[in-house]
């Protein structure tokens, strides 16, 4: 049996439509997402509607459920002070842009889902028990990471009480084998911050021993950067705050406050690195600042 297992989408519909594209093109026998569908990306709804319609099972993610819910944030937990900010300022921005049909269809996805399979169990005399979540058995915000000690997964693997343990959250795909059962986080359909841009899911073959591959694929990324750096541009604080990245990845952020007065993240990088104005054209103007460039566009 083949699961394909999507991990967090976070509004990037062309990476969506990439994966579903590839999946259905391999084919697979069930495929269900691991939540934070919604997110940094500029296509909430659309994210929404493209899953609803075909019907693909899924949970909640920390995103998904302080949208749905009206929560007062979206309950990021990075170690990168740039990413926390930036989460806070996506999250008011999808807050603000969602529909109403899709932010009920967010609140009513579940914690976990336990779909029933007929392979048989690397754990019990039974067939293979799975759980699908979306950071840890346990809740929405500690989530499960390659590194963490044995002693970890196990006490996940009691509380999930699963052979097959299904999620996402972290920032790169892994599978781990600890005791007998086996933990796969899918990685990011969306959003992935491994320095590739490139979209993928996780697919788990459950045909003698349990495997899991890690699909890696381009998209069109640039059909996302253009709408979301379009949207991107938020306030917090008062203070217009502008994504710095490469191709990749961010890598810190700038907040213009309404005096015009400018910093940085102390520490994060700067150099080689832009915020992309406009859509891509035949001329292409490097200035030397956002004011700068977008007095030119």
């Amino acid at each position: 049996m083949r699961i394909i297992a999507l991990g967090d989408i976070h509004g990037n519909l062309p990476a969506l439509e990439a994966c579903w594209a590839r999946a259905e093109k391999e084919g697979y026998d069930l495929i269900v997402h691991t939540g934070n569908v919604v997110g940094f990306g500029p296509f909430p709804d659309e994210c929404v509607d493209f899953l609803a319609e075909r019907r693909v099972t899924g949970v909640r993610g920390n995103f998904d459920e302080n949208i749905g819910a009206d929560g007062d944030e979206c309950g990021a937990r990075d170690p990168s002070p740039a990413e926390n900010e930036l989460a806070r300022a996506a999250f008011e921005w999808t807050r603000g842009r969602i529909g109403l049909r899709q932010k009920r269809w967010l609140n009513d996805l579940p914690f976990e889902i336990r779909p029933r399979l007929s392979a048989p169990s690397p754990v019990s005399t039974g067939t293979l028990s799975v759980a699908v979540f979306h950071a840890s058995p346990v809740d929405l915000y500690s989530g499960l990471r390659a590194d963490m000690p044995e002693s970890s997964f196990e006490e996940y693997g009691e509380a999930a009480g699963a052979d097959l343990l299904v999620f996402g959250s972290a920032l790169r795909p892994f599978h781990r084998i600890v005791g007998r059962r086996h933990f796969v986080n899918a990685g990011r359909v969306g959003r992935p911050r491994a320095r590739n841009p490139a979209t993928g899911y996780a697919v788990l073959e459950t045909a003698g021993d349990l495997s899991a591959t890690f699909r890696r694929f381009p998209y069109d990324i640039g059909r996302t950067l253009t709408l979301a750096e379009l949207n991107a541009l938020r306030v917090c604080k008062g203070a217009l705050v502008v994504p710095i990245r490469d191709a990749a990845e961010l890598h810190s952020l700038q907040f213009i406050g309404t005096g015009g007065e400018k910093r940085f993240f102390k520490g994060g990088r700067v150099a080689g690195l832009y915020f992309w104005i406009g859509v891509a054209g035949k001329m292409l103007c490097i200035a030397e600042g956002y004011a700068t460039g977008n007095s030119i566009h």
